[in-house]
């Protein structure tokens, strides 16, 4: 059994900042990622609107910045998936597949999941083609991709991957959901096909490619899109799938005594931007410090 005065669960922006500043403000924490760092950045074409970076700097250029930073600032992270955390003798216990760490203060900087499709219906063969992330095919070259979608992540998925695949961009709506800038950016694009008014149906398998079923047009009728692969990304949720029942009830209860924080994507809805998270992850850590100093804020 470990002891720490706070684990922050999560290495995205919002968790890294965090622990970064709980390490330089000397608390003693540990910070638990079950993947790599990074969070969405891992997916992101292009950053924009970070400071610091006036042409811009890739999603995968920056969380590999944050790794760095992290280690510089010898913050101790474990690389683990978080089985539980229950609140018992008035600690955290969380518990990964190695071990149980207890904390006086939990940071949730878990990010969100992406949301599947209601009612799509896709056969057991198809599923090894059909991602809810980008990074998984970002090595891959000279295929054609359908990235279902057409919000800001859909649109940077497809930029993400334009430069050496064909794209097809199957929105549901008439009108693209994407911030102009990268409206723009995509349209300017020879390899990147945009259709709105396209509901997919179902996603079958033959051979190595997949069959996409869909309903288009304003007067509707049934097609098939054949693709490679398939990029679901219609948006995404709160990621508390480790967190009992028990737990998510009683958060509002361990916020208010100020003992636990959600940070970042995990509480900011549409919101989901680096800057955003990463002013979450330090002011959090700056309060935490006063709690425990007993400090009134």
């Amino acid at each position: 059994m470990k002891n720490k005065d706070v684990i922050v669960i999560g290495a995205g922006p919002a968790g890294v900042a965090a622990a970064i500043e709980l390490r330089l403000l000397g608390i003693d924490s540990l910070l638990i990622e079950m993947d790599e760092v990074g969070g969405l950045l891992r997916n992101a074409h292009l950053v924009t609107n970070y400071p610091g970076f006036p042409r811009g700097i890739g999603g995968r250029e920056l969380a590999r910045l944050f790794r760095m930073q992290l280690r510089a600032a010898g913050v101790e992270t474990m690389h683990e998936e978080v089985l539980d955390v229950v609140f018992r003798g008035g600690k955290f216990a969380v518990e990964t597949e190695s071990n149980t760490t207890e904390a006086q203060v939990l940071v949730i900087a878990s990010g969100t999941r992406a949301r599947e499709i209601a009612g799509l219906h896709t056969a057991e063969s198809a599923r090894p083609r059909i991602f809810y992330e980008a990074y998984p095919l970002f090595g891959i070259q000279g295929k054609r991709i359908a990235v279902i979608g057409s919000g800001d992540v859909a649109f940077d998925y497809a930029m993400s991957m334009s430069a050496r695949n064909e794209i097809i961009v199957l929105s549901r709506g008439e009108v693209p959901k994407c911030n102009a800038a990268l409206l723009e950016m995509c349209r300017g694009c020879k390899s990147i096909l945009f259709r709105s008014a396209v509901t997919v149906e179902r996603i079958d398998a033959v051979k190595r490619s997949l069959i996409l079923t869909c309903v288009s047009g304003a007067a509707p009728k049934r097609e098939h899109i054949n693709a490679d692969y398939a990029l679901i990304a219609i948006g995404r949720e709160p990621r508390l799938d480790f967190l009992a029942r028990a737990m998510l009830k009683r958060l509002h209860v361990f916020r208010q005594k100020k003992v636990l924080y959600l940070i970042g994507d995990v509480k900011n809805g549409t919101y989901r931007q680096t800057g955003i998270c990463v002013g979450d992850g330090i002011k959090a850590a700056m309060e935490i410090r006063d709690h425990l100093r007993g400090i009134e804020t």
